[in-house]
């Protein structure tokens, strides 16, 4: 591909798609979805992709409109239902796709995703993000690696440091892989607020965000003057750290 075709490319950029990198469950990707949807501008209306099946988990949750499909094939010659994260956008092609992943589904989304037509997606503008939520926990590298090696410069990176489950990152930002991602792809870098115990557990619960009405909410605790404050800090610093990544989508993605 020549300068002249990548410009072109470029200039015609309409739709992206948003994905965490699978791997282990319980440290925040769906948490930092829900967030960032309630911060998106009215002029951006996602599509909400739902792979967790069944139960109360997964993104659907948060937003009842998500649409529930099946991550695994019933055979090998049946189309996925990953296929329609790139087949939507024939019939709508612009705007953003939002996907979430159950735990442990790294190695059935990651063949469907190293299968994708690279040159053809791009040249209908639909670009590709890719989110990890880096914990304490040391496999919280060790399982979004293979992604990385993958996937390479295919796609953008934005790596969430997830202050809820962890506060050193130290797999990420001192050993010899952590620090070589970060300077080879340049992710951008979201430090996700800590929400209290009490109140993160009810919200999560409840498919409610720190930006939701919180008066009326089953089992939130009653805020007096003080905690309204923190409320209200909180609320700021999620914003102020999202602002980042929602200037990315604003550019990418066809304003309605």
């Amino acid at each position: 591909m020549n300068n002249e075709q990548t410009e072109a490319i470029k200039a015609n950029r309409n739709g992206l798609i948003l994905s965490p990198i699978a791997g282990k469950g319980g440290c925040g990707k769906t948490t930092f979805l829900a967030y960032l949807i309630a911060q998106l501008p009215p002029s951006i209306k996602p599509r909400v992709y739902d792979f967790e099946e069944g139960g109360t988990t997964g993104l659907s949750r948060y937003c009842p409109e998500s649409k529930k499909l099946k991550l695994h094939k019933d055979s090998d010659v049946q189309r996925s239902d990953l296929d329609r994260l790139i087949d939507d956008f024939d019939d709508d092609p612009d705007g953003l796709a939002i996907v979430d992943l159950p735990a442990n589904s790294g190695f059935e989304f990651l063949r469907w995703i190293t299968a994708v037509p690279w040159l053809e997606i791009a040249e209908r503008g639909i670009e590709i993000m890719m989110f990890a939520s880096a914990t304490d926990d040391s496999d919280s590298l060790r399982l979004s690696l293979p992604w990385v090696e993958a996937l390479q410069t295919k796609v953008k990176y934005i790596l969430v440091e997830n202050q809820c489950l962890g506060s050193t990152f130290q797999q990420w930002k001192f050993s010899k892989q952590g620090i070589s991602f970060t300077e080879i792809y340049k992710p951008t870098i979201v430090r996700f607020p800590k929400i209290p115990a009490e109140w993160a557990i009810v919200l999560e619960n409840q498919g409610k965000t720190i930006f939701d009405p919180l008066h009326g909410v089953p089992g939130f605790p009653k805020l007096g003057t003080m905690d309204r404050s923190r409320v209200d800090r909180l609320r700021a610093a999620v914003r102020s750290e999202l602002r980042p990544v929602l200037s990315l989508l604003e550019r990418q993605v066809v304003v309605k």
